[in-house]
């Protein structure tokens, strides 16, 4: 046998040993052949095998074929889906895959169709689909409630909402709770909507709302400032937008007044201690003078008119154990006639009051009590009190200030 048979023998005996048959099976068949082995190891032999033995130690198991129930629980990692971020395009069915960009605990995908994927997890999505009738009902029975209508037959029914989803009214109701919306009809038109921001507190939600006085922008459209001009009485200093605008003068024109409510008046000027007073016999308002009068008679003249005053004594009877002077009292007489004591208060005399120095009052007592007068804060004849008996009597006269007392007897 030629060396090249004796390499070709050889290599089937690689052969037989790399498809699972045994070494002694090879072996005996080269023998049968009547080869020897001892020429393989020469060169040509181990460069013709070299390649037989490089297959052999990088052969894959196929686990489908070659494997009887594998056990993978020793085994410190096992990942048998594929992972990616985003669902491959194409698929066969039964195929699985790990799509880590997906939302936690629906990451596994399954092929259920070809180049078909579902999730394969607790993945919910809105609006839930809702059981068929329900237990022992073959059908639910929706009722529209306000502002919804709903078409079709079940299952494949429509729910629309119909209206204003917001409240409608020409006035804000009075409570309101945080987050309620009202549309207010009565408005300016873009202010009508409202929002409760508060308890029972209504702000309007978007919109222009206007107050008075309004702010002037600075300058405004294509003007650098304002051009803001003093009329009259008016003074405008410093500049812009810092400017003062004040009144200056009396604020008007000054003048004679020739009517009041339609009544002339004299075209004389008053002089001191004078006012104008309405004269119906010359239909004017004419400068007259002021006169302080007390008590008494007198007469007086100032320019072409004339004050006349005539003063009369009046007189009060007192029957019971009470009394106080009174401002009518001052100029007249008071009696007194009861069988008892009376107690009579006096006003304290005062520039200013009806009380004033001069105001005279005569008193005379009739009855068989005593009559006591006493000023509530000041003094009568030097004293707290002066008290007048049966069938006597007193001038009591004010000083502006205290009371004096005059011909008692």
């Amino acid at each position: 046998m030629s060396d090249v048979a004796r390499l070709m023998n050889t290599k089937l005996f690689f052969i037989q040993s790399r498809r699972g048959l045994s070494t002694t099976r090879g072996i005996s068949s080269i023998f049968r052949t009547g080869l020897s082995l001892l020429p393989c190891f020469s060169l040509l032999c181990l460069s013709w095998t070299a390649p037989l033995l490089q297959a052999q130690t990088s052969t894959a198991v196929n686990l489908s074929s070659q494997s009887k129930n594998p056990d993978f629980s020793a085994m410190p990692v096992t990942r048998p889906v594929s992972v990616g971020t985003s669902l491959p395009s194409t698929c066969i069915v039964g195929q699985l895959f790990f799509n880590s960009a997906a939302a936690a605990g629906s990451n596994l995908s399954a092929c259920t169709a070809t180049n078909t994927w579902n999730s394969i997890g607790s993945s919910l999505t809105l609006p839930l689909s809702v059981a068929n009738g329900g237990n022992g009902t073959s059908s639910p029975g929706f009722v529209a409630g306000s502002n919804i209508t709903i078409t079709g037959s079940w299952p494949n029914q429509t729910i629309n909402g119909i209206g204003s989803a917001v409240a409608v009214g020409s006035s804000l109701p009075s409570a309101c709770s945080v987050g309620q919306l009202f549309f207010n009809t009565a408005a300016s038109a873009g202010s009508n909507l409202y929002g409760c921001t508060a308890a029972n507190t209504w702000t309007v939600i978007g919109g222009a709302t206007l107050t008075s006085p309004l702010p002037v922008a600075n300058g405004g459209t294509g003007t650098a400032t304002p051009s803001l001009v003093a009329g009259a009485n008016v003074t405008v200093t410093g500049s812009w937008p810092n400017q003062t605008i004040s009144a200056s003068g009396s604020g008007g024109t000054s003048g004679n007044a020739t009517s009041i409510q339609g009544v002339s008046v004299s075209g004389t000027a008053p002089s001191t201690n004078q006012t104008l007073i309405y004269y119906g016999t010359s239909s004017a308002y004419v400068p007259t003078s002021i006169y302080t009068l007390q008590n008494g008679l007198g007469t007086a003249t100032s320019g072409t008119t004339s004050l006349q005053v005539n003063v009369s004594m009046g007189v009060r009877a007192v029957t019971g154990t009470t009394d106080t002077i009174v401002s009518t009292d001052c100029g007249g007489l008071i009696t007194y006639n009861n069988a008892s004591a009376v107690a009579v208060a006096m006003p304290q005399p005062a520039l200013g009051s009806n009380f004033l120095a001069g105001c005279p009052v005569t008193v005379h007592n009739y009855g068989a009590g005593a009559v006591t007068f006493t000023p509530g804060a000041s003094t009568i004849g030097g004293a707290a009190s002066q008290a007048v008996n049966q069938n006597k009597g007193c001038l009591i006269v004010s000083d502006g200030t205290n009371w004096q007392l005059g011909n008692c007897n």
